[in-house]
């Protein structure tokens, strides 16, 4: 009986260490490069996923908000506010975890800001 409960362990540790594999594969925060067009005509695709997007910086006042813009006018928002601010009107390069809702629209957030051009 130990030979066959230590061959059992073993297929039980090939096992576990498959599915962690799979699991920190499918997990991953791999950043994707997207061009906005590309990112808000495929938006569904890239719900909850790293993405790294260009534009132009744009916001309101009140209510304060700022959104990611490029010359098509395609647009994506940007949160917090609290990191898009400083670069109003900014060519910026932005990396976040990018949502889609048909109710509250398209968002990154927990951004990275990288300037490309005042």
């Amino acid at each position: 009986m130990g030979r066959y409960a230590g061959i059992q362990t073993v297929k039980k540790m090939k096992i576990l260490i498959w599915i962690l594999l799979l699991l920190l594969t499918g997990c991953s925060n791999k950043v994707e490069e997207v061009p906005l067009m590309f990112l808000v005509t495929h938006a569904s695709s890239f719900d909850g996923r790293q993405v790294q997007v260009s534009g132009v910086v744009r916001g309101l006042a009140e209510p304060e908000h700022y959104w990611l813009e490029d010359e098509q006018l395609n647009r994506v928002g940007l949160h917090p506010a609290s990191a898009a601010r400083t670069y109003l009107d900014q060519t910026v390069m932005v990396t976040g975890r990018f949502s889609a809702d048909r109710n509250k629209g398209r968002h990154l957030r927990g951004i990275r800001v990288v300037v490309l051009s005042e």
